[in-house]
């Protein structure tokens, strides 16, 4: 069984974005996203509607666009966030089993 977590909508259009900076063909996408065509498909038709990605016919490939660089940018720093947290929660879980595991002092 696969160790990789599963990706949602949000963090696969991300990797469309990232995979297709400065210009790149579908299949490049599809691979560098880990994704069938039928997926690709499906979020490159959803991300030029949003005009988060363009396609330019004369040398057949897809761009990210200024919007679809400002949301990458905020996915990037959601995720930073989202890890700190993370991180946060993970000491205060330490911290709480820390004490847990000493014996209570006898009442008078």
């Amino acid at each position: 069984m696969s160790s990789q977590r599963r990706r949602g909508p949000t963090e696969i259009r991300y990797e469309i974005l990232k995979a297709a900076l400065g210009g790149q063909r579908k299949t490049r996408i599809m691979y560098q996203s880990s994704l069938n065509l039928k997926q690709l498909n499906k979020y490159l038709d959803d991300l030029v509607l949003m005009e988060m990605i363009g396609y330019h016919p004369s040398g057949k490939c897809f761009a990210t666009t200024d919007r679809g660089r400002t949301f990458a940018r905020m996915f990037e720093n959601y995720k930073e966030t989202a890890d700190l947290l993370g991180e946060q929660k993970k000491a205060l879980e330490r911290f709480l089993m820390s004490r847990a595991k000493k014996p209570l002092a006898a009442a008078p």
